[in-house]
C-alpha cells in the first residue's frame, strides 16, 4: 500500500468488512497536493443572505468564516473511500468527497455514504450542511443517490427537533443489503401534534428497488 495514507478526520479511519478478509478505509486523495494558503485563495466578499423570514437559531463555536477557511475545510475533510484486501490491493469506492458516514453493507457489496456538500454555511456546523445520502456498488462504482438534503437552517431549537427528510441511514444487520432510514412525520418539530413521530423506510437491493415504509 505504498503511497496510500488513511485518515480519521471525521470518524475511525478503517473498519473490517464482514468477510474479515478486507478493510474499508478513508484515505487521503492521491492528488490532494499541498494545503492551500491565504495567499493562494482568491479573496472574495463574505456574503450572507436572508429570505426575509425569521427563525430561531443557536450560537455555535468554531465555524467557517471566509474563503480561506472553506478551502482548508475542503482540503482536510475530503477523503477517498476504499476497500483494501489483505494483499494490499486497494479498490477505490466512488469519488473523493467530504464523507461523514461510510458504512459497508453486511454482504460486503455496497457502501453507504453521507456526504456534505456546498453551499457551506458560516452560521451552522458541518452536521447541518447540505447532505447527499447515496449507495455505491463496490465492484463497479454504480451509484444511487437516496436523498439530497439542503442546509438545516430552519430546524426548531428544541433538543428533540430534527431536520426534514431522511435521517440516520444505516444497513439492516439481518439482511444482505437493505438500507433503512427515518422520516419525521411531524415535520421534525416535537411541538407539533402527531399520532406518530417517525416512519421507518427500507430499501433492498439498492440500485433498482423501491423504498418501502
Amino acid at each position: 500500500m505504498d503511497g496510500v495514507f488513511v485518515t480519521g478526520v471525521l470518524s475511525p479511519a478503517c473498519g473490517w468488512m464482514s468477510d474479515s478478509a478486507r478493510v474499508f478505509c478513508r484515505t487521503v486523495p492521491a492528488d490532494r497536493g499541498p494545503a492551500p494558503t491565504a495567499g493562494a485563495v482568491a479573496p472574495v466578499p463574505s456574503i450572507q443572505e436572508n429570505n426575509g423570514s425569521a427563525a430561531p437559531g443557536r450560537t455555535y463555536q468554531d465555524l467557517l468564516t471566509n474563503a480561506v477557511d472553506e478551502a482548508l475545510f475542503v482540503y482536510h475533510m475530503t477523503t477517498q473511500q476504499a476497500v483494501i484486501d489483505l494483499d494490499g490491493v486497494v479498490t477505490p469506492v466512488g469519488e473523493p468527497a467530504i464523507v461523514d458516514v461510510a458504512e459497508p453493507s453486511p454482504d460486503g457489496q455496497w457502501m453507504l455514504t453521507s456526504e456534505r456538500v456546498r453551499p457551506f454555511s458560516y452560521q451552522f456546523p458541518l452536521a447541518k450542511f447540505p447532505q447527499v445520502i447515496a449507495v455505491t456498488r463496490i465492484a463497479d462504482g454504480q451509484r444511487r443517490v437516496l436523498a439530497e438534503k439542503p442546509l438545516e437552517d430552519r430546524v426548531p431549537i428544541s433538543f428533540d427537533a430534527v431536520g426534514p427528510g431522511p435521517r440516520a441511514p444505516s444497513w439492516r444487520s439481518d439482511a444482505p443489503a437493505t438500507v433503512y432510514w427515518l422520516n419525521a412525520l411531524d415535520g421534525g418539530d416535537p411541538a407539533q401534534a402527531a399520532e406518530q413521530r417517525d416512519a421507518v423506510v427500507t430499501l433492498a437491493a439498492p440500485v433498482h428497488s423501491e423504498a418501502v415504509t
